[in-house]
């Protein structure tokens, strides 16, 4: 596979090796209308980034048209840094606890909505 020219890039460095890799972005949305994105390697899929809260248990009410809601533990630990640093996302604005784990609620970057 090769990667979508279209899609714009991040750097990422991998939790279980240190290994930094570019991933490609892709915005998507889950059943229930939150936002999520989408990342491959080389075209094909690396990680889902996000994660779909149910709005009865999360803390925050999540504005389904910008926020995305960040899963940065486990594979995923790091994610949120380089969506930051890669410009698609804000630094968070809010954090929701649910079972045992914190996600971070963030709004897309002016510039990747634009660019998407």
């Amino acid at each position: 596979m090769t990667k979508t020219p279209d899609l714009k890039t991040i750097k990422f460095m991998t939790s279980y090796s240190g290994e930094v890799i570019e991933l490609e972005v892709e915005r998507a949305m889950y059943a229930n209308g939150q936002n999520a994105i989408l990342l491959y390697e080389e075209g094909e899929p690396y990680m889902t980034a996000t994660v779909a809260v149910d709005p009865a248990v999360a803390s925050y009410p999540i504005d389904e048209s910008q926020d995305v809601v960040i899963k940065n533990y486990s594979e995923n630990e790091g994610i949120l840094e380089a969506l930051v640093e890669g410009g698609i996302i804000e630094k968070p604005h809010a954090t929701i606890e649910i079972n045992f784990v914190t996600l971070y609620v963030a709004k897309f970057s002016e510039l990747f909505l634009e660019k998407g």
